[in-house]
């Protein structure tokens, strides 16, 4: 929180540090400490992240204002701090993340994991995650460094900020102008964030962000341009009110919000405009002199930054290891996060915060170097696959089988559509369609087509209904996935089409962003009607060809959006995975599978063979999580060895009712 005081000669050091804004921090970060660990108790935690924004906008910008007004201001001097600030704590953790991993994760886990450390060392975490978000990603709690988004964007705006700015200033020499064009970005930032669609771009790309810190920055220029590096004060009564108004705008965001609300969007101008009213209510205001000027709050406030990047791999691996550890030892990962970040803090942050070289770029030096070594280290991970033959890997290799490295498909292009295929430049005869779900039968399917000399060939997009019509504005591939299957009915050499996906989920779950448009042209939600709409036109698809094509449909069996993760079941410390019957699990009381192959049966039955999956997988009233790679996919080596109904697919007369 401490600036500099060569910035504006006029402003002593005293004035620039603020000691409620060092408590503002800690109403950031505190939420987001219990959010992450006890997610049902604070539901809008997470709007901390937004306060920090915030912050972060006014505190860097006005750096970047007063440097520019006093003609002070150095590209150098300014990275060069933000450099010692900021990597010393972050390579502790990434280095931290590597060794864990080592000892404690899956080849496919730590594979991620070194993925996320070259990113995060990049500064690009944010686009990382991006492109991994979607139903079929894994669980937020399987990854050390997801936190680590939002460091990706201040980065972001550390990099792209100061040249604007002194670009601007350098061609007009003008408050205003700099004013106008940080109002223009913030306003039309804020209009892509509530336009925007894609749940994942709106959350972590920095266009769609850039408001939250451009709130912090119009009041940082506000202050620093319009007295000449003089922070104007309102009255002293509007103050109280504008305290109080910030504070209750906070908790409000933090204790009313709902998972079903879009976030970001227009439920996180209450914590941004809370934030920006305690900032302009200033240290004497009510809540700032009180609540945020309180020793505990300013102390945990000056090592908020160590405790944001050290509790969530904490929790992250405290979840691997044990995740069935009770409430109590959760609270006490806390506070050892707590005792971590204060160590780091004192013991590493500050002494080199504070170093004094010979030469003032050593350090900056050193610390770039350091951040390369953990970009290589990730990079060695990813391209080691996880590094396989740890002992732990192989251990988990037992229970947790993601592998597929025999599932090896050609490309190929017919009628300008583009599939894979199991026999290289044959087109198939029978054709696999569908999502994730489809996606999981490659290893029985490839040795099916060798055994029997038929070539199969698949068309999968995750998160994607193959239905005439059906799309997605997050993913693109779903569009042309319904698209191309259609167009290959006409082709007489694919005699055989064969459709699976996660019906139920297609029927209920909100967060497979797919839609489809009736007859009016309006746009539906499959779990908002649309799914019914899509297996009508996929069973008037289907009777237009039927006597010249045979059709597959793969019903559904049991998964749960929790307790069907083996992962859930597994204590890596005691490794007592030898223990069968901890893996039988009972049927899941959420129906939503079955709800949807009643559905499937209802509609597709008279046009298309249904193949039952269920009996193989599930027998006496329970499942065995050892069959499954996750909440809702099989694993590939189980589907490879005993996935028999799909076998049927490849007779020469398949039986069709």
């Amino acid at each position: 929180v401490c600036m500099t005081s060569t910035a504006v000669p006029a402003v002593t050091r005293q004035h620039l540090w603020r000691t409620d804004i060092t408590g503002l921090r800690a109403l950031a970060v505190l939420p987001v400490l219990l959010f992450h660990a006890f997610p049902d108790y604070l539901p809008g935690g997470f709007f901390g992240v937004d306060i920090f924004f915030v912050i972060s906008g006014y505190l860097i910008s006005g750096i970047i204002f007063r440097g520019l007004l006093s003609n002070t201001f150095s590209y150098a001097d300014f990275y060069a701090k933000r450099i010692r600030r900021i990597l010393p704590n972050l390579m502790l953790v990434l280095a931290f993340c590597f060794v864990m991993g080592w000892f404690w994760m899956s080849a496919r886990e730590y594979a991620t994991l070194g993925q996320h450390i070259y990113a995060s060392a990049g500064f690009y975490q944010n686009f990382r995650l991006m492109g991994e978000a979607g139903y079929f990603d894994a669980a937020s709690e399987t990854k050390p460094l997801l936190h680590l988004w939002s460091l990706a964007i201040e980065e972001q705006f550390y990099i792209v900020f100061p040249i604007i700015c002194a670009a601007v200033w350098k061609l007009t020499r003008s408050p205003r102008a700099i004013l106008a064009v940080v109002l223009s970005i913030t306003l039309g930032s804020l209009a892509a964030c509530l336009a925007v669609v894609n749940p994942a771009v709106d959350f972590y790309f920095p266009l769609t962000r850039f408001w939250e810190l451009g709130g912090g920055i119009v009041i940082a220029g506000w202050e620093t341009f319009r007295r000449q590096g003089t922070a104007p004060k309102l009255a002293r009564g509007l103050r109280h009110v504008l305290s109080l108004a910030g504070f209750l705008l906070i908790v409000v965001a933090m204790g009313c919000y709902r998972r079903t609300i879009p976030a970001p969007g227009l439920v996180s101008l209450l914590p941004v405009v809370g934030a920006m009213l305690l900032i302009l209510a200033h240290e004497d205001a009510i809540v700032n002199r009180t609540l945020l000027s309180w020793r505990w709050m300013t102390f945990i406030g000056l090592i908020s930054y160590s405790l944001y990047l050290w509790h969530w791999p904490l929790l992250v691996f405290q979840h691997l290891i044990v995740p069935t550890s009770p409430a109590w030892v959760t609270m006490a990962v806390l506070i050892v996060s707590f005792v971590l970040a204060t160590a780091v803090y004192f013991g590493v942050e500050n002494p080199i915060r504070r170093m004094k070289t010979q030469r003032r770029w050593t350090v900056p030096v050193v610390l770039l170097c350091g951040l390369l070594l953990c970009v290589a280290g990730g990079q060695v991970i990813k391209h080691k696959r996880g590094l396989p033959e740890r002992p732990m890997a192989v251990a988990l290799k037992q229970v947790i089988d993601y592998t597929d490295e025999n599932a090896v498909l050609y490309p190929l292009e017919v009628n300008g559509v583009k599939l894979e295929t199991t026999i290289p430049g044959v087109v198939p005869e029978i054709l696999f369609v569908g999502d994730s779900h489809q996606e999981q039968n490659k290893l029985r399917v490839k040795y099916l087509s060798e055994k029997t000399g038929k070539a199969a060939g698949f068309m999968v997009g995750p998160a994607c209904l193959a239905a005439p019509g059906g799309y997605s504005e997050e993913r693109p591939v779903c569009e042309a996935l319904s698209r191309g299957y259609v167009k290959l009915l006409d082709d007489p050499r694919i005699h055989t089409m064969v459709f699976a996906g996660i019906w139920g989920g297609h029927l209920h779950r909100e967060d497979i962003p797919l839609f489809i448009r009736d007859e009016f042209g309006k746009r539906l939600n499959l779990y908002e009607g649309g799914f019914e709409l899509a297996l009508q036109r996929q069973a008037d698809l289907l009777k237009r060809y039927a006597g010249r094509k045979t059709f597959f449909v793969i019903l559904d069996y049991p998964w749960n959006k929790s307790g069907y993760d083996v992962s859930s079941k597994i204590n890596r410390i005691t490794k007592d995975w030898a223990f069968k019957d901890q893996f039988m699990v009972p049927y899941p009381s959420m129906t939503w599978w079955q709800e949807g192959n009643t559905l499937v049966k209802q509609v597709l039955s008279p046009y298309a063979k249904m193949i039952e999956t269920e009996p193989e997988i599930c027998t006496n009233g329970e499942c065995n999580l050892l069959f499954y790679r996750d909440a809702d996919h099989l694993r590939y080596s189980f589907v490879r060895e005993r996935a028999t109904w799909l076998d049927p697919i490849f007779d020469k007369n398949p039986p069709r009712e």
